[in-house]
């Protein structure tokens, strides 16, 4: 089941048959769930929550040439619409690492995994 489900979502963000997303609207969400923590007196969380939103936007990925554009804002707002009230949610601090990882992941190649070409038909 979970290899039909990961096809499913992998088919709809690379061959999506949906407006392509509202960066400003995104951004204006993003915002507004950070305020929603500060107003909660969850200061720890909105401030890790930036730095989590900061440092996926600034992934090396996102910097090179995709067939699909606005990825990163596509998977921010598949990733918003999934999330449940983070308001009410058990919130443990992890520190976040500003050291490379030791195995590094290839995000690049498994955005572009079973990606094909356009062929000519006729």
């Amino acid at each position: 089941n979970f290899e039909i489900c990961e096809r499913f979502v992998l088919s709809n963000l690379l061959y999506h048959k949906y407006l392509d997303p509202d960066e400003r609207k995104i951004s204006k969400t993003i915002q507004g769930v950070k305020e929603k923590f500060l107003v909660h007196a969850q200061l720890e969380k909105a401030k890790q929550f930036e730095q989590l939103i900061n440092t996926f936007n600034a992934s090396p990925v996102f910097k090179e040439r995709l067939e699909q554009h606005d990825l990163n804002y596509r998977l921010l707002s598949l990733l918003l619409n999934l999330a449940d009230n983070p308001v009410n949610t058990e919130f443990v601090p992890r520190e976040l690492s500003q050291e490379p990882e030791e195995e590094q992941i290839d995000w690049l190649a498994i955005l572009k995994d079973g990606e094909q070409s356009p062929k000519h038909f006729g």
